[in-house]
């Protein structure tokens, strides 16, 4: 049709129709005379004008009212299965009628090899959502409840969640965010988490104070304090309260709603831990110290997250005041708990700063003996590779590099980017800097001088083990040490270390490490 289009609008269109010839030639026809032709391959779907005529003159129009009605109150689904439409539905013989969609090629596509689960074409599925919007507006909430429902009752309570957001039902749908909140944390899925939560009406937050505390946690977890302070108070609101009125369950204001109890009873400790954390990322050490020794306190035996998340938190101030010896012990600390409340991800994260800690002492063992542990421990978990693998790679990379074996260091590199990514690796050795993968920690860069001065200085390094003022033949403290900082997220870099750091300065933080810090001299090779 001489419509000349680019390589990249032919891919975006066929993906958009799935390769549907009729489809395409349907778009070719409404692309004609166009000038905006990139802009409408962008929003090409099911309610473009000749799509829709199509679908409902050609295809919506021939079949059985029965099958109408079926696809009608179906289209709300991104999944169909027999007992799942049979629910929607409100009728049997779902499984029969998928299967006879599928044989007459009613652009239904096969989602597994048994044929138990299906999709619509997702053009074809435009066209039935907006047919529906406009015929039966008001059942489309009840459809979507009827779906969630089903997906709570079969144990896929993320699925039932959006539902249960989809059809408005609010109450329902804060009652399932708030017992999934734990699993999802223990998942790192913190922004699935905070969908959920962003989709519910203020109203929900007032009367919840576990899931107040939940979305004040999500926003953190992101390097996000804007905002949290009213949840907070929220949550804290109802301890004073319940404090007064005796704490049982029947001692509770009747508009107070809580669905999680075993998480309502360690509340004190998760609000103290919040409030620790804010106190750090808005600079204040001494602050933090003190809310996190508060959440120790009402933490119980039997509560290892609240006695992982404090003393890790006492672990970044302290490193933040120049304490290297107590950052370490409180990292250590919170690495035992974590590991027993089985939250590995998490574990993964402390030890990336404890095996950078590690080294700061000078402890290079320890640091390896940290990262081997903490893969060892993801490589133990089902399901995808744990976000954090790579670091660990990367941290012993840089610790094979300190050693000049740069093979070795290579080959790490590789497995780095290998377990955070599908791009390929080439594996050859190389004198270069070794970079973290994004994860909001900085990047060291080295300046480094082709001479050596007479003496070593107690210089410091970067984060990243390439250092400050590395000398290619003399190794550390040679020369002028000097490094550049990369921005690292949730905060700004403290610009270029000086040559004698005597005290630590740091102008971010986040719950992984503290990026953008220069710290005091201990010897040739500080950190």
């Amino acid at each position: 049709m001489g419509l000349e289009l680019t390589a990249a609008d032919v891919a975006a269109l066929e993906g958009r129709t799935e390769g549907w010839i009729a489809a395409l030639q349907l778009a070719a026809l409404s692309m004609q005379g166009r000038v905006d032709v990139a802009e409408f391959i962008a929003g090409f779907a099911g309610d473009a004008r000749y799509v829709v005529d199509y679908l409902i003159e050609e295809v919506l129009a021939r079949p059985p009212e029965e099958v109408q009605t079926f696809l009608l109150r179906t289209a709300i689904l991104d999944r169909l299965s027999g007992p799942l439409c049979d629910a929607v539905t409100e009728r049997s013989g779902g499984k029969a009628m998928l299967e006879s969609l599928d044989r007459a090629n009613l652009f239904l596509v096969p989602l597994d090899d048994r044929r138990r689960w299906y999709r619509y074409h997702h053009l074809f599925a435009d066209v039935l959502r907006a047919r529906l919007l406009d015929e039966q507006p008001d059942l489309v909430s009840a459809l979507h409840r009827r779906a969630s429902a089903w997906y709570e009752e079969n144990g896929e309570r993320a699925v039932a969640i959006d539902h249960a957001l989809a059809a408005g039902a609010f109450d329902r749908a804060a009652d399932m965010v708030e017992l999934a909140a734990a699993s999802m944390q223990l998942l790192r899925q913190e922004n699935t988490l905070r969908r959920w939560m962003e989709a519910l009406p203020e109203a929900q937050f007032r009367a919840r104070p576990v899931l107040s505390n939940d979305y004040v946690g999500s926003l953190m977890s992101t390097g996000q304090i804007d905002g949290v302070e009213p949840y907070l108070r929220g949550a804290e609101r109802w301890l004073y309260t319940m404090s007064a009125e005796g704490g049982g369950p029947q001692d509770r204001p009747p508009d107070m709603v809580v669905v999680d109890e075993e998480r309502f009873r360690t509340l004190p400790t998760r609000v103290a831990v919040h409030r620790a954390g804010q106190a750090l990322m808005l600079g204040d050490r001494a602050g933090c110290t003190t809310h996190a020794r508060r959440a120790l306190g009402f933490a119980g035996a039997d509560d290892d997250l609240g006695r992982a998340a404090a003393p890790a938190l006492i672990g970044l101030a302290s490193w933040g005041d120049g304490d290297v010896a107590a950052a370490q012990a409180g990292y250590a600390e919170s690495w035992m708990h974590m590991r027993r409340a089985g939250h590995i991800a998490d574990v993964l994260g402390l030890a990336i700063t404890l095996g950078d800690l590690h080294v700061v002492q000078g402890r290079l063992r320890d640091a390896m003996h940290t990262y081997e542990e903490a893969l060892r421990l993801a490589a133990e978990q089902a399901g995808p590779v744990l976000r954090g693998t790579a670091d660990m790679y990367v941290g012993m990379a840089a610790l094979h590099r300190e050693r000049d074996d740069l093979a070795a260091a290579n080959e790490l590199l590789c497995a780095a980017r290998s377990s955070a990514s599908t791009s390929p690796c080439r594996r050859t050795p190389t004198a270069g800097g070794s970079r973290r993968p994004a994860s909001g920690r900085p990047k060291g860069t080295s300046t480094p001088q082709r001479t050596c001065s007479p003496t070593r200085t107690g210089s410091t390094q970067a984060t990243s083990l390439p250092t400050c003022g590395r000398s290619p033949r003399c190794g550390l403290g040679c020369g002028s040490p000097r490094a550049s900082w990369a921005r690292p997220a949730g905060g700004r870099a403290s610009g270029t270390c000086r040559r004698r750091t005597t005290s630590a300065t740091c102008t971010s933080s986040t719950t992984s490490r503290s990026p953008g810090c220069c710290w005091r001299s201990a010897g040739a090779s500080a950190s």
